[in-house]
């Protein structure tokens, strides 16, 4: 039924996620399936999925939007939390924290080995979380300047920009 998730978050590590987040709403930017996004809102976390290249089965339309909703533009005008669970490697989250807005923070989730190659050489923080499988929780704040990884800017443009 499920597509295949890479980061299964426990209750401990949800439980810490809303208290982090502290009532700001949540995006959780390649959604997926909409599982991560679906167990943060069954913890009241105002969460929203995004994915480019699925329809989030797991979620209702008021809790999934595709890349190009009308709405995306929440990404750029309001200082919201961001969360990269597990990307795909391709590049394109080294490229959100340049286009993000200024007071929004974007949390990197995924394996020690993989940040060099997600991340590059954007500066970022560790964030001390429950342990979740060896997955590192990084936040990353608004960078300026031209985003490190041209190939994909323009689907993290579509992303951020969508239709205003």
């Amino acid at each position: 039924m499920f597509s295949q998730r890479f980061f299964e978050p426990t209750d401990t590590y949800l439980a810490w996620l809303k208290k982090y987040a502290d009532g700001r709403p949540v995006v959780e930017l390649g959604c997926g399936d909409g599982y991560f996004t679906f167990r943060m809102r069954e913890l009241g976390i105002k969460a929203m999925g995004i994915d480019p290249f699925k329809e989030a089965e797991y979620l209702d339309p008021t809790s999934f939007m595709p890349i190009c909703a009308s709405r995306c533009h929440m990404l750029t005008e309001h200082p919201c939390l961001l969360i990269a669970a597990r990307p795909d490697h391709s590049g394109w989250v080294t490229n959100v924290p340049f286009q993000m807005h200024k007071d929004a923070e974007l949390l990197y989730i995924g394996l020690q080995r993989n940040v060099e190659n997600d991340l590059h050489s954007l500066s970022f923080r560790e964030v001390e979380t429950p342990d979740v499988n060896g997955h590192v929780t990084l936040s990353l704040h608004k960078h300026n300047g031209n985003p490190p990884n041209l190939d994909f800017s323009s689907v993290v443009a579509d992303l951020f920009t969508g239709l205003r």
